[in-house]
């Protein structure tokens, strides 16, 4: 639009030059001017029509000039906005692949952090199984010499599974101490019971009692250090925590009816 505007004005001045040729040889009507006054005024004086011409063409020039300024400053201010858009959008550029990049970064550490912890698990895990097969292994040695050797190695692998359990609260192995099951409580009895029932005063008597072993110790001194092992308080305090929460709760049975049966057995008449 502003270029057609210029080229009409410079086509308009032009035809201007060429009216003002033509009067100074011969004024004809309207070709002299465009105001009838001042074609009247300048018949008589060419040196007059020249100047009125002179006078249109500065005043178009002018015109030309001010809207060439206009469109320079137009132009410029274009300039400008595309200049500040690019900014813009560099600084989005930029902002969507730092948000990407701190994106790639968290799922990269939450990534590792998965790992650490799958590795500490498969570790825990490992460590645990190891441990249950060493209790399963001594559990399988006390039934195996309680079934075929005889009552005189019981109390031997009684009192080595009790080392272990103890062994186990340390701080170095607590962490595998939470796989035992009701099987791998050295239960006080010649064969490893399968639940609470089995424990009764007859049996924990047999196995506390037996000749076989500390033969220098008085029947008292034995169910008293026995009942040390096994008050239900110290023992839940101490090991309970470590056990399967399937198997807790037989266990806490089981510990309370060893306790039960050495109470008995210290108040039996006879025996005080």
């Amino acid at each position: 639009m502003f270029v057609q505007r210029m080229q009409w004005m410079q086509s308009e001045i032009k035809q201007r030059r060429q009216r003002c040729l033509r009067d100074r040889v011969e004024p004809r009507g309207s070709q002299a001017g465009f105001v009838g006054n001042a074609y009247d005024a300048s018949r008589t004086s060419p040196t007059g029509a020249v100047s009125m011409n002179r006078d249109r063409d500065r005043s178009l020039r002018e015109q030309v000039e001010s809207h060439r300024v206009e469109g320079e400053s137009l132009r410029g201010s274009i300039r400008e906005k595309e200049l500040l858009l690019a900014k813009l959008r560099e600084a989005t550029k930029r902002a969507e692949e730092e948000r990407a990049r701190v994106a790639e970064v968290m799922e990269q550490k939450a990534r590792e952090s998965e790992e650490r912890a799958r590795r500490e698990r498969e570790r825990a895990e490992e460590r645990d199984r190891i441990y249950r097969q060493q209790l399963w292994r001594k559990r399988g040695l006390k039934e195996k010499i309680s079934s075929r050797v005889g009552p005189e190695r019981a109390w031997e692998t009684y009192e080595s599974l009790w080392d272990a359990l103890a062994r186990s609260t340390t701080k170095s192995t607590s962490h595998s101490s939470k796989s035992l099951s009701f099987r791998d409580i050295p239960w006080p009895l010649f064969q490893t019971p399968k639940s609470p029932v089995a424990i009764t005063p007859h049996n924990v008597a047999a196995f506390l009692l037996s000749p076989t072993h500390s033969a220098q110790k008085t029947r008292r001194e034995r169910l008293r250090r026995a009942l040390l092992l096994w008050h239900p308080d110290k023992f839940e305090g101490r090991y309970l925590d470590k056990v399967d929460k399937a198997d807790r709760e037989a266990v806490r049975e089981g510990v309370r009816a060893v306790a039960r049966c050495l109470q008995e057995l210290l108040q039996a008449p006879g025996h005080a």
